[in-house]
């Protein structure tokens, strides 16, 4: 039996859950989002045989790491896009679709770590898996949560409905 003050309860339980979902897309987000900056950071300034230095060695080379850094400035850039715009994107295909765009630049970019080959760049390579897993994982949460979230919409606004058209005594029961 479920009364008209628990349904407001459950009301509120569903926006509770709406802004869970929200705070958990914004951290999921930031946090890939500082992951991606730290792994260029690595990249360029702080390892010995990085990209760049070993490129400096061949013409071939650094062209090769020049488009593999603008690539990683894409993705980072495009990623704090995505996250600046995704609060207000209403249609939840467009925005599994941007995010799925962002998946696959990121694994291009893990790719190109692959492609140069040495042995510290496979493990970088492998290291740069972390934020791609983080992204997936946000990317099917999301989707979880979303299809969760129509749910309770769903039975809730046959609930309401429910107790609008019980007349009487039945007003307050289900």
């Amino acid at each position: 039996m479920i009364k008209l003050p628990i349904f407001s309860s459950i009301k509120d339980s569903a926006l509770n859950i709406k802004k869970k979902i929200r705070k958990f897309r914004l951290i999921s987000g930031l946090v890939i989002l500082a992951l991606s900056v730290l792994m260029i950071l690595i990249e360029v300034l702080v390892l010995k045989d990085s990209l760049f230095k070993d490129a400096a060695q061949s013409p071939k080379f650094m062209i090769f790491a020049a488009v593999s850094l603008a690539l990683r400035l894409v993705t980072i850039i495009y990623a704090f896009c995505f996250l600046v715009i995704s609060a207000r994107i209403k249609n939840k295909a467009l925005k599994h679709s941007l995010y799925a765009i962002l998946i696959l630049l990121k694994i291009i970019n893990v790719l190109t770590i692959f492609g140069w080959g040495s042995a510290n760049n496979i493990i970088r390579g492998l290291l740069g898996l972390i934020p791609i897993i983080i992204s997936c994982y946000a990317l099917i949460a999301s989707v979880a949560f979303g299809k969760m979230t129509d749910y309770l919409k769903k039975h809730l606004t046959e609930l309401k409905d429910q107790i609008i058209t019980k007349k009487g005594n039945n007003a307050n029961e289900i």
